[in-house]
């Protein structure tokens, strides 16, 4: 049972929550996973080891993150062996396990950098892994990728929409007129979304994704994602705030030099 001390300190902690933490929170798909990861940074925080899923949901209320008591305990009912339960007092108190833990890691950033692996011939999981990597950006975002197709399209689809996003590219394999119906829906669905290609005889290598503290290195294109054994590597400005500042010049003189796709 918590103490008041320490769960005013816990009520505190959550309002006061890293922004790219809260936004992860928010925008996850999963409410399971967002009550884990609840579980998970109030055992950091203050050693809480077991909440309620009213606790719970009043510390996500603290975040600003909205999720029902009711909520939580059906998204728990599909919990399995990552969490663990006990009765008392007519109340059910869930504690986080190992593999819970695992689970939701990429809600809660554990340092400066992080690797993200794509497994090959699992194309459904590696948008899924994409996506919850993107969930906590925000603001101006410039993405680079070499090759393009219809299949980008669903990839940027996963940014968040409040997301201004830039697309810069190059090549397709794929003939323009089974292009140009794609992406003229999606420019009707996402016009906030702006994209561009780079013609000969200028090239680009590189693919990654790029907002203002954050540059997520991608070991394969976004059309493809998931096709082949690659990574994703998530770098904090913390970490490489020149490297970013560099990666943001050299986009935007390619993105000078484009014309609209």
């Amino acid at each position: 049972m918590l103490s008041p001390e320490t769960y005013l300190r816990l009520e505190t902690y959550f309002r006061e929550l890293d922004h790219s933490i809260r936004l992860a929170l928010a925008n996850s798909l999963s409410p399971k996973d967002v009550a884990m990861a609840v579980l998970a940074l109030a055992d950091d925080a203050a050693q809480a080891h077991q909440l309620s899923a009213t606790q719970i949901s009043h510390l996500l209320e603290c975040a600003r993150v909205a999720l029902t008591p009711l909520q939580i305990t059906r998204a728990f009912a599909r919990a399995g062996t990552q969490i663990t339960r006990l009765r008392r007092d007519g109340e059910t108190y869930f504690t986080l396990m190992t593999k819970g833990r695992l689970a939701i890691e990429y809600l809660i950033p554990q340092g400066p950098i992080e690797i993200v692996r794509i497994e090959a011939g699992r194309p459904r999981t590696g948008r899924r892994q994409l996506e919850q990597v993107l969930a906590p950006i925000a603001g101006l975002v410039r993405v680079c990728d070499p090759y393009y197709g219809v299949r980008s399209l669903d990839s940027l689809a996963l940014i968040p929409a409040p997301c201004n996003v830039r697309f810069l590219t190059a090549i397709t394999s794929e003939k323009a007129t089974s292009l140009a119906g794609p992406i003229a829906d999606f420019k009707r669905e996402r016009p906030i979304i702006e994209m561009r290609i780079l013609p000969p005889p200028i090239s680009i290598h590189d693919r990654y994704i790029l907002t203002s503290d954050t540059l997520l290195i991608l070991g394969h294109g976004i059309k493809d994602i998931g096709s082949k054994d690659s990574f994703i590597v998530v770098v904090s400005s913390a970490y490489a705030l020149d490297l970013i500042s560099h990666t943001e010049s050299s986009f935007d003189q390619n993105w000078s030099k484009a014309t609209p796709l």
